[in-house]
């Protein structure tokens, strides 16, 4: 009986669980690849890339299908005119 009761509640954490999971791994990767294949990288992107040329530029580190700094004034990505690794 005590058994019982303990699998229930194990039910019912379950989801939330997941759904927190879910969450942790959407912020680490912003927001989820395409194609699902992100990568786990030695150095965050950003870390080795520098973008002198455009002082507004920040940097987003992107972990779809490789490794990459992208450059961002507001919404427009700069990339091309920046140094990155």
């Amino acid at each position: 009986l005590r058994l019982t009761a303990i699998h229930h509640k194990m039910k019912a954490v379950l989801p939330l669980l997941a759904i927190v999971l879910l969450a942790g791994i959407s912020q680490c990767y912003g927001t989820l690849c395409d194609d699902g294949a992100a990568v786990d990288c030695f150095v965050e992107p950003c870390q080795v890339s520098n973008c002198d040329g455009v002082h507004e530029a920040k940097c987003i580190d992107d972990y779809c299908a490789g490794c990459k700094a992208r450059w961002f004034v507001g919404e427009t990505e700069v990339t091309e005119k920046c140094t990155v690794a």
